[in-house]
């Protein structure tokens, strides 16, 4: 609103000072000069916050592991106070700062911070440039102790799946004396490094392989995972879980309100899989 009354700065000004439109006792109305500069000066202030905020509402796009490397950015980028700014913009640069680490706790970010974890994974900001040395090491910790508890569950359920599907009534035989007494010689003479191919590489020889990686990305985070996940696939996998989460709520308050449009109280007969229906063909007509 404000922008636009900034845009339309000459026309207001026009209209108020004409007699023939305007009472004379309503020309006061008009900004003074130094009004309007500080309301020119406050739309250019605000206007990063609305493209953020426009950002992270974004469902087609990821959101979640740029968030905070974004509002670091535009915390040192655009809100640091320069010298000739006038007192109130400094005022509002400084006030807009405090209410960021506030709402964001931008200033408390444990290294087990979700937040921090999918940047991490974020080949865009993988180096995590807006955190200390000591801090980002600790995050990287965390990654890969993460990247490895879910290498382990992944590895127990396709155990329980494969366990399920040939049912507990079928027993695998014993194997005869001869093949049993050369697959012990075998254990028993293989090799270190035999084993660690067989094992794969750690997640931490994956985290600093991939942090040495000065492959350049040519598409989305999660479509850069999905081409080098050979190279790295237990990062891979943990990148699967985090880069797929949203920065807010806004989508799927998105998808209530728009169900809540759809299903009134004088549709309220219909069935649960036609509500569904109605819901995808709303929210993808604009797409067809």
């Amino acid at each position: 609103m404000l922008n636009r009354l900034v845009e339309q700065r000459w026309p207001v000004t026009a209209v108020l000072s004409d007699p023939s439109i305007t009472k004379k006792g309503n020309h006061t109305l008009d900004l003074t000069g130094d009004q309007w500069k500080l309301a020119q000066e406050t739309s250019e202030l605000l206007g990063p916050l609305l493209t953020l905020t426009e950002l992270l509402s974004q469902e087609a796009n990821l959101s979640l592991s740029a968030t905070v490397p974004m509002l670091f950015n535009l915390k040192k980028r655009h809100l640091s106070p320069e010298e000739d700014d006038s007192p109130d913009i400094r005022e509002m640069k400084n006030t807009l700062v405090k209410e960021i680490d506030s709402r964001w706790e931008l200033l408390n970010l444990e290294p087990t911070s979700i937040y921090l974890l999918s940047s991490a994974l974020d080949v865009r900001f993988k180096h995590l440039k807006f955190l200390e040395d000591e801090k980002k090491d600790l995050v990287y910790i965390e990654v890969v102790r993460l990247a490895e508890h879910l290498h382990q569950q992944q590895i127990v359920r396709k155990g329980e799946e494969l366990s399920a599907s040939h049912g507990e009534e079928e027993t695998d035989a014993p194997p005869p004396p001869a093949k049993k007494k050369q697959q012990e010689i075998s254990m028993l003479m293989q090799a270190d490094d035999e084993e660690e191919e067989e094992r794969g590489d750690s997640a931490k020889t994956e985290m600093e392989q991939y942090l040495r990686d000065a492959t350049k990305l040519q598409s989305g985070p999660l479509a850069w995972w999905k081409q080098n996940s050979d190279r790295y696939p237990k990062l891979a996998f943990a990148a699967k879980h985090l880069l797929c989460v949203p920065a807010t709520s806004t989508p799927s308050e998105r998808i209530f309100s728009k169900a809540g449009y759809i299903v009134n109280k004088t549709r309220s007969s219909l069935l649960p899989e036609n509500v569904d229906k109605l819901i995808f063909l709303a929210h993808n007509m604009k797409r067809v």
